[in-house]
């Protein structure tokens, strides 16, 4: 897989594209497993936008991904009555950005339509003919007929869309694509292997806490080694929000976040940036009273925080960030909460 979970489209995914089948898991059960966990990731990180993390216990998920002439990931995601589109770029899990487009539509084993509020739509059904994905035999649990647990294959009609600005569009009349009947997989297989550790919610001074993880208890004792330090901004208006964050950890580099989700009407918008920087990038003082930011692309600008009498603090400078398909979006301003924490 190309990247984790933040990313959403996958070009090539291991039940669709012959190429990747040598690295993939040796056994059905595994490939299965595999494709559901790693679209399980994928709701997770949806789950800050659309409601509860992580696939539905019953139900069709269907997934369909490609590349489109200008180099951008397009994938579209359904599940229940929930569709999205999403639109990435980037050249690795640290350098990323996503713009996930969340709107209700038809879901079914072989079919996905839903309008994207004037930016495109989606209208496809699964050409017959597709690979039949079953479940291994020997396994002693409730089995659908024949133990068919999806189908791979082609996807056709239309997937359109025209990005904000004109910053990329897609018009695709077949697309690769599979359908699994998430229910009776996981009823079979058992739970699905863990989800990667960074999503939306793992993002410093979001409220939540880490994908797959409980909230935490208050701690006994010190966690020995290199304490985290992280810098989060937050702003919240009725229909929308906007997050910041850098995280600093050890030697390793510093890591910047950027989250916006807003409404308009019946779509909901995601956007994701993410991106690795130098060490100077993110200074502080022991004190935890004063730190600066200056991330790399694609952010711009630079940030302050600083603490003052009482519970006084500031968060000023010229940062921003280009999201696919919002550029220039500011991060600073009064309308932010900043906090600079560390962790025990």
């Amino acid at each position: 897989m190309r990247r984790l979970a933040p990313a959403l489209a996958t070009v090539c995914v291991t039940l669709l594209c012959a190429s990747a089948a040598a690295a993939a898991p040796s056994s059905p059960a595994a490939r299965l497993r595999a494709e559901a966990s790693r679209i399980d990731r994928e709701l997770a990180l949806l789950g800050r936008v659309s409601g509860p993390p992580g696939l539905p216990q019953h139900g069709v998920v269907v997934r369909v991904g490609f590349e489109n002439r200008g180099g951008y990931e397009i994938s579209v995601l359904a599940y229940g009555q929930t569709v999205v589109l999403g639109v990435a770029r980037g050249h690795g899990i640290f350098d990323f950005r996503t713009s996930l487009y969340l709107a209700h539509g038809r879901v079914t084993p072989t079919s996905v339509q839903a309008s994207f509020a004037g930016r495109g739509s989606v209208s496809l059904r699964l050409r017959p003919g597709g690979r039949v994905l079953r479940l291994p035999d020997g396994l002693h649990c409730p089995q659908p007929a024949g133990g068919v647990v999806g189908r791979s294959g082609v996807y056709v009609g239309r997937v359109s869309f025209d990005g904000e600005a004109g910053f990329t569009s897609v018009d695709a009349r077949r697309v690769p694509g599979a359908a699994i009947d998430v229910g009776a997989l996981t009823t079979c297989l058992g739970p699905l292997p863990g989800r990667a550790p960074l999503t939306a919610a793992d993002l410093p001074g979001s409220g939540a806490a880490p994908s797959g993880q409980a909230v935490p208890g208050t701690p006994t004792h010190p966690t020995p080694g290199a304490k985290p330090t992280a810098l989060s901004a937050d702003a919240k208006l009725p229909l929308s929000r906007t997050v910041f964050a850098a995280e600093a950890h050890g030697t390793r580099p510093p890591l910047f976040f950027a989250v916006s989700q807003s409404s308009e009407g019946a779509l909901g918008i995601a956007r994701y940036a993410v991106a690795e920087g130098p060490p100077a990038s993110f200074a502080f003082d022991d004190a935890l009273s004063l730190a600066g930011v200056t991330p790399p692309p694609p952010f711009s600008g630079t940030a302050t925080f600083q603490r003052g009498a009482g519970a006084a603090k500031s968060w000023s400078g010229s940062l921003a960030v280009s999201f696919l398909g919002a550029p220039g979006v500011a991060l600073t301003g009064p309308r932010f909460d900043a906090q600079l924490t560390r962790g025990w």
